[in-house]
């Protein structure tokens, strides 16, 4: 899932970073650091990242992902919104603790979940004037969908809708001025 998310986000123009295909060459200090100059750090929530992080709590070792989450937790300090916790499983325990009060997008439901990772799209590129249009297009289709599957009948019909979507569905490219600098999202 978080693959998914991943490849999602580049369809959709974001510049992003996932460490099972950014850090292939084995320089994971170089890829950290990406943390401090990233405009974004997008946190991916499942119950094995809470685990992981109560571990490094506890004093056991936690490696790479320790180093991660403190660098995360003094962005998250200086920078709040520069923080996107997304929910891929599990519910709002999944996040490491410093970010459990915060809003976070839930993409673990099937039935919102083009919905919520459009609202995540959107939060990475506000501000950016030029694309408004665009991202007006795009909310109007996920209402539409939404829309759809609240009138469906059957688990059947919404299941034929979500996959219609899913199979079809291919984020729009924005097309970036040349200034600002396309946003970069670490994940």
């Amino acid at each position: 899932m978080v693959h998914c998310l991943y490849e999602q986000l580049k369809k959709a123009g974001i510049k992003a970073h996932l460490d099972i295909e950014d850090n292939s060459r084995g320089r994971i200090g170089t890829y950290i650091d990406l943390i401090n100059t990233d405009d974004y750090v997008v946190v991916v929530g499942t119950p094995e990242l809470r685990q992981k992080w109560d571990k490094t709590t506890k004093g056991e070792k936690g490696g790479v992902l320790a180093t991660e989450l403190g660098m995360v937790r003094n962005k998250f300090t200086e920078q709040p919104n520069a923080i996107i916790p997304v929910l891929i499983e599990g519910t709002k325990e999944s996040f490491p603790p410093f970010i459990v009060d915060v809003v976070y997008s839930n993409l673990s439901d099937r039935a919102i979940y083009y919905k919520n990772l459009f609202g995540v799209i959107e939060n990475l590129y506000e501000g950016i004037k030029e694309i408004q249009p665009q991202i007006k297009e795009a909310r109007a289709i996920f209402e539409q969908i939404e829309k759809d599957v609240m009138r469906a009948k059957s688990p059947e019909k919404i299941k034929e809708i979500l996959n219609n979507v899913s199979m079809k569905y291919d984020p729009p490219k924005y097309e970036l001025p040349k200034e600002p600098a396309q946003k970069k999202t670490k994940m």
